[in-house]
């Protein structure tokens, strides 16, 4: 069998292969059928692979595995120093990242992954140089949670991004455990009890487990492009009515192939404006019960106020039916992302701007034009301050701080 060398990138899906081997199987996505792969991936190998993954989700999957294979934590430690040998000082920072934040998470969450299962400790010993370095207290200290935060402002500083990375991490936990818990009772007829199912860090505000948002990893199949397209057609067809409707969110970025071939999303998110919503809603409602795939009426619209060139700027995709489908408009997508602020979202700007679909100054534009609405009414709870400066991050990591 062919051996991977841990220089050489690995695709998400044999990532995805790999970690189900493991044990973690939360993230859905098409994972390469591991009896059909023609190669062999070693422990060092397998966790650098997953500090270099461009998918936040993927990528930070580390922290799962370190906590259910807490034997990997001097594995990883070799693979820092292996990684810092060959120059590669971005995988070195970002697997000391993810390994105390696991440290750190391992205590957050000590009673809960022992109440699933996960009893054996990750560790200490092989990283404490590496909070001591970067002034971060050790991870007993107020049962993680303040290094935990300390570790987020650290790597907000090292990469420049305003991402709420200590709410991603907590979420690869959180999902981790809701995993242990249905295997465990798996032939039982028991529930989880609250304490599981939600987050233990409600101080720091951290979204639940199960969680809107379409950057939230899901235990049901992800839609893929050719999964939306049917679903169009299928609307298009149902629906005897005309208007617009906008695909927003990931199902833009899938269908758009933004995120790439064979990207998926956990549900597709429309906008209408059709001359008979009923309609077009009856018909979304037999939809997904058919397909099984979930729909959900949510747009940049339901969290920041719409640039007044919102419209004229989404591209036309095609007509369904009576039904003429566009993108929502790629820069007020990037801003709702931005404010959104996870790791995932900020990656999925990157893309936007990679593809050449948002443009600095459109960016900045569209910011001032909704910026008198943010902290007022429907958007009371926007802090424009906070806002601009993630705007700011975002701008100056993309394109650079201008002279």
């Amino acid at each position: 069998m062919e051996r991977i060398e841990t220089g050489n990138p690995l695709d998400t899906q044999a990532l995805l292969a790999e970690l189900r081997r493991y044990g973690v199987g939360y993230l859905m996505g098409e994972a390469t059928d591991l009896a059909e792969r023609d190669f062999q991936l070693q422990p060092a190998e397998f966790v650098a692979a997953l500090a270099r993954s461009s998918d936040p989700r993927v990528r930070d999957t580390l922290i799962s595995l370190l906590l259910l294979h807490p034997d990997l934590a001097n594995v990883t430690k070799d693979a820092v120093e292996t990684a810092r040998l060959s120059g590669d000082e971005q995988t070195a920072e970002q697997l000391i990242t993810l390994a105390l934040a696991a440290l750190y998470l391992q205590q957050m969450w000590r009673e809960t992954l022992s109440l699933v299962g996960v009893s054996a400790q990750m560790q200490e010993a092989p990283f404490g140089a590496y909070w001591r370095e970067r002034g971060l207290p050790a991870p007993q200290v107020d049962f993680g949670e303040v290094g935990l935060r300390a570790l987020a402002e650290w790597e907000r500083r090292r990469t420049g991004l305003g991402a709420n990375y200590a709410s991603d991490w907590d979420n690869q936990v959180d999902h981790l455990v809701l995993q242990e818990w249905c295997r465990s009772s798996e032939n039982e007829n028991t529930a989880a009890p609250v304490g599981i199912l939600w987050p233990r860090m409600a101080a720091l505000e951290m979204a639940p487990l199960l969680d809107p948002g379409e950057d939230a990893m899901s235990m049901r199949p992800n839609v893929t492009r050719a999964d939306i397209e049917q679903f169009l057609n299928d609307l298009g067809a149902m629906a005897q009515t005309t208007g617009r409707i906008y695909l927003a969110r990931g199902a833009a970025l899938v269908h758009g192939q933004i995120r790439g071939l064979g990207a998926s999303t956990e549900d597709i998110d429309l906008k209408l404006d059709v001359a008979d919503e009923q309609a077009v809603e009856d018909a979304i409602r037999q939809l997904k019960v058919r397909s099984s795939v979930n729909v959900e009426l949510a747009s940049p619209a339901d969290f920041i106020p719409l640039p007044p060139n919102w419209e004229s700027m989404s591209t036309y995709v095609g007509r369904y039916g009576g039904l003429d489908v566009f993108y929502f408009d790629w820069v007020t997508l990037a801003l709702a992302k931005i404010e959104r602020g996870s790791s995932r979202d900020l990656h999925d700007v990157a893309l936007l701007q990679q593809n050449g679909l948002i443009q600095r100054d459109d960016l900045e534009a569209a910011f001032q034009a909704i910026q008198p609405q943010l902290g007022h009414g429907r958007f009371f709870n926007v802090d424009p301050t906070l806002f601009s400066q993630k705007v700011s991050a975002a701008v100056n990591t993309l394109w650079g701080s201008q002279p």
